[in-house]
């Protein structure tokens, strides 16, 4: 699974803020999910940093265009069960999300951001590497209504 929901703990006293991950009951069950967040992994990457323990695979190419596509077939299959207005924040990280090519990187954008139905978000995030955004990268990121990037610099 490549979207991951959670729901954002609103009592006070045990942590209030702090989101809470949704159990696997929740998501095979027959009622509504009621996330308030979801985070996207893209799992390509230039290299496989020493200190990653995330899922990556080095920049396979001719994977992207398979993952892109089950991607948004996941995000249909989760939008038919989600409360969509209760979808505040998206975070799209990896791997490196901005070395998809940008055609893909907009299909990815836009199959999440379809999560939170038309309501606005508190914050749409993207991790980018700085070597893999050039003006095409920035325009679907722009294009897809991301209002935060996180900038990760690595040293090999």
């Amino acid at each position: 699974m490549s979207i991951e929901l959670e729901q954002l703990n609103t009592d006070p006293g045990e942590g209030g803020g702090r989101p809470l991950p949704l159990f696997l009951d929740d998501v095979l069950g027959s009622g509504a999910i009621h996330a308030s967040a979801a985070y996207i992994h893209v799992p390509f990457c230039f290299h496989k940093c020493h200190y990653c323990d995330f899922y990556s695979i080095v920049d396979k190419r001719d994977r992207t265009g398979d993952f892109v596509t089950r991607l948004e077939n996941e995000a249909r299959s989760v939008a038919e069960r989600i409360d969509a207005s209760r979808i505040r924040t998206i975070f799209v990280g990896g791997g490196t999300p901005t070395i998809l090519p940008p055609d893909e990187l907009q299909r990815v954008l836009e199959a999440v951001r379809s999560l939170a139905g038309r309501d606005p978000l508190e914050e749409f995030t993207v991790e980018a590497n700085p070597e893999t955004v050039d003006a095409a990268i920035a325009g679907a990121l722009v294009a897809a209504g991301v209002d935060r990037v996180s900038i990760g610099c690595q040293h090999r």
